[in-house]
């Protein structure tokens, strides 16, 4: 009765062996897609549609706006100026000369705000493009070694019992889980980084009046800290995801010969640690601009 036995298990060990197999290239594709799906999505811009629509409302909603609140702040500058030289005692026609170049500068600033927001947003695409090129020929095959899946079922099926088989099956399971997880989580900051894009540029005239005085400016200030911190996010997920690129290419390596358990453990380690940097990349960037 013993061939019936060896008959099944090997039968199990073929099944559990292939199926084995094909997960850990499946694991391999999809973690190099994480990396080539969210470095090509941060090169995308908001649709010209919504774009649009943002700049009638920047222009039709928020100017209006912005010309109300510059009105008050350049009244209450000059005031400001006026007072400051002994309660006007000392005051100059340089000091009306002043305000008015200022209040000129406000103006011009106000009119080509959608502008000067839009730039900072293409740099920042402009660094996921340039960025990409670079971590594109970094993504390395980690299977390169076993030329093919049916190599990799007999090596699988030759090295490892049932009982190890169906345990690396399950840590694959687990990890192509915790890969498709972290797509879905970094797509997900991607896309609400665009949100906020259309967010800042649809009110971009309103912060831009702030800076025409010292009590008012920190409102563009800040807004100008968020414009560059959502611009070098860009920047810090291109750098999470080129060392999860080098690392997984690197210094994982399934396949034959490999110890495929230690191996699947340090790409689950890599993948939630890209995961966790990028999903906090607004906060590292805004840390850095020193934005609010």
């Amino acid at each position: 009765m013993s061939w019936i036995t060896d008959a099944i298990n090997d039968a199990i060990s073929d099944i559990l062996s292939g199926s084995a197999a094909s997960m850990l290239y499946e694991l391999v594709d999809n973690s190099n897609t994480v990396v080539n799906d969210v470095s090509v999505r941060l090169g995308d811009a908001p649709n010209s549609t919504i774009m649009g629509l943002m700049k009638n409302i920047n222009e039709n909603v928020a100017m209006p706006i912005a010309a109300v609140m510059l009105t008050y702040i350049m009244t209450y500058e000059l005031i400001q100026m006026i007072t400051e030289k002994n309660n006007g005692a000392e005051i100059g026609t340089w000091v009306l000369f002043k305000w008015i170049f200022k209040t000129a500068i406000m103006v011009m600033v106000c009119k080509n705000s959608w502008n000067i927001a839009n730039a900072f947003f293409e740099t920042g695409a402009w660094i996921a493009t340039k960025a990409n090129t670079v971590i594109g020929s970094t993504i390395v095959n980690p299977s390169v070694s076993a030329p093919t899946e049916l190599e990799m079922k007999e090596w699988l099926k030759a090295t490892y019992d049932v009982g190890q088989l169906l345990k690396i099956m399950l840590i694959a399971f687990l990890d192509w889980l915790i890969t498709l997880i972290a797509g879905i989580l970094c797509q997900v900051v991607v896309i609400v980084r665009l949100f906020e894009i259309v967010i800042y540029v649809s009110c971009a005239s309103i912060p831009a009046a702030s800076f025409g005085n010292r009590d008012w400016k920190s409102i563009g200030e800040n807004y100008t800290k968020g414009l560059a911190g959502i611009g070098m996010q860009t920047f810090f997920i291109m750098v999470a995801l080129g060392m999860y690129a080098v690392m997984v290419g690197s210094t994982v390596v399934i396949a034959s010969g490999s110890n495929i358990i230690t191996e699947l453990r340090n790409l689950i380690l890599y993948g939630i640690a890209m995961t966790l940097v990028i999903w906090n990349s607004k906060k590292i960037s805004f840390a850095i601009m020193d934005a609010h």
